[in-house]
């Protein structure tokens, strides 16, 4: 059988370009080189999309155009593990399907709900729980700085979560007391993305589950185990992601019920925004109730992330799990 052409795409302009670079190298890695030629593409900081490696040998191949790189590879898939903006959310989707080249992951609609964490919410509203919240844009606090904070104040209080609505890696995340935090935290959030979520701040135990499956398939989408996220600091933020001083709990210990659910709502959030590939989602459970966080269309994919140890703990090799994948990046559209 002829090998399947793939490209896996990683970098981006975003500020999680390098956790990006880290996944797509670990993908490159674990692709079963028996059944696939693999090449990866970087897109640099500056925009300019550069082939790095083919068949495990470096090379440098560089083009401003990602339109004209992809036209003139014409790979038979796009791997791709580009986190946050203009990856994550749309845009780098919609080029494949202007080119008609199959990808892994959700589609353009889904990508791009996911990644607003506001139309997320909206979304699933009524279906799903999750604590108060207010969206704030630059143009709020420039307009009447005292009456947002009188607002934030009645209806969220303190503490509140202040984070950028379009982002991911916890970066631009506050947890804040106080008015005083709560401007600083608006200001730096705010150069992370033109709108931020305040959000009533919850204490409780963290999880994440991920869900496999396609939207044209629904009775085939699946929970996969579930995750118990234990940080060293306050909450899971950027540097506790990534330094390995976070301890994560896989399968989760925790009664069967609370499983259950959330199981049943990583699976309601992939269905209702219309995912499709792998989807990842995170709550937090404050002893009594469980409450949604946010939707991830392309969870990480280093060594340290944790849909690959979930699928390590459903008995598949990492090379298996991204196998899963690419079958259902094909399968999405028949």
């Amino acid at each position: 059988m002829q090998k399947k052409k793939i490209i896996v795409l990683c970098g981006g302009v975003s500020s999680e370009h390098e956790i990006s670079l880290a996944s797509g190298l670990e993908v490159e890695k674990n692709l079963d080189k028996e059944k696939y030629n693999v090449s990866r593409v970087i897109i640099q900081k500056d925009g300019s999309w550069e082939k790095v490696s083919v068949l495990g040998k470096k090379v440098s191949v560089k083009n401003k155009n990602g339109m004209d790189l992809l036209m003139k590879e014409k790979p038979d898939l796009v791997f791709i593990v580009m986190h946050g903006k203009n990856g994550e959310d749309g845009k780098i989707q919609a080029l494949c399907d202007i080119l008609n080249i199959p990808y892994t992951g959700s589609g353009v609609l889904a990508s791009s709900l996911a990644m607003n964490k506001y139309a997320t919410c909206n979304m699933v509203s009524g279906e799903i729980l999750f604590a108060d919240l207010l969206l704030v844009s630059r143009l709020d606090l420039k307009k009447n700085k005292k009456a947002l904070f009188e607002k934030i104040k009645s209806n969220i209080g303190y503490p509140a979560v202040v984070k950028p609505n379009e982002s991911g890696s916890s970066v631009g995340v506050f947890i804040v007391e106080g008015e005083k935090a709560l401007a600083n935290a608006l200001t730096k959030s705010l150069k992370e993305d033109a709108f931020v979520l305040v959000q009533k701040y919850t204490k409780g135990r963290e999880f994440t589950c991920g869900v496999l499956g396609n939207f044209n398939n629904p009775e085939d989408i699946l929970a996969m185990p579930v995750v118990e996220i234990i940080p060293k600091s306050k909450f899971f933020d950027r540097k506790t992601k990534y330094d390995g001083t976070t301890a994560e709990i896989c399968p989760a210990i925790i009664p069967q019920k609370l499983e259950n659910q959330i199981k049943e709502n990583a699976i309601k959030a992939h269905k209702m925004l219309l995912c499709d590939g792998l989807s990842r989602t995170d709550f937090i459970f404050d002893g009594k109730k469980l409450f949604f966080l946010e939707t991830n269309t392309i969870p990480g994919a280093t060594s340290e992330s944790l849909a690959p140890k979930e699928a390590k703990a459903m008995g598949f090799t990492y090379a298996e799990f991204l196998d899963i994948q690419i079958n259902l990046a094909f399968a999405k559209n028949i």
